[in-house]
């Protein structure tokens, strides 16, 4: 009896765990705004994930997945998780598409998951439940204002 309260408790640790430092899909709870102005659409995310798969490098960051790929811009880590979730753990770019993004800032440490939305109706990205939209926005555009720098160098 106590052997299995405490499997019960170690699994159920590892699993919030799990869940809170690496989430492979995003519930679809909270739509980005699809303001004129707002940066979070579909072609700054797919300019942030073509410049990570062009000429970004490898680097894991959770449990889940290994070598993701992923850039540090500014004060940021992005990476970009597989769309087959472990079914692709090695984050074999031929094996999956990598449309599940994760910002990881440093000081302070915050984590933002946005994953594009390929359906033909709803908005252009999906974020998870509790990022706040209007910082994703300006992570998006520290983002691609860094990327802009690289070029104009």
């Amino acid at each position: 009896m106590m052997k299995q309260l405490l499997v019960t408790i170690l699994i159920l640790v590892l699993v919030s765990g799990c869940s809170n430092s690496c989430e492979p899909t995003p519930s679809p709870v909270a739509e980005a705004p699809q303001e004129t102005d707002s940066v979070l659409t579909a072609a700054a995310f797919n300019q942030i994930k073509d410049h990570i798969l062009a000429q970004g490098d490898r680097q894991t960051y959770c449990n889940m997945f290994n070598n993701n790929p992923h850039v540090t811009l500014g004060n940021m880590d992005i990476y970009l998780n597989p769309d087959t979730g472990q079914q692709n753990i090695n984050c074999d770019l031929k094996l999956s598409e990598f449309n599940h993004m994760v910002i990881r800032t440093r000081e302070p440490w915050k984590y933002y998951r946005v994953q594009l939305n390929l359906k033909a109706t709803g908005p252009d990205l999906i974020l998870q439940e509790g990022t706040n939209p209007e910082e994703l926005s300006e992570r998006f555009q520290e983002a691609l204002s860094a990327l802009n720098d690289k070029k104009n160098r």
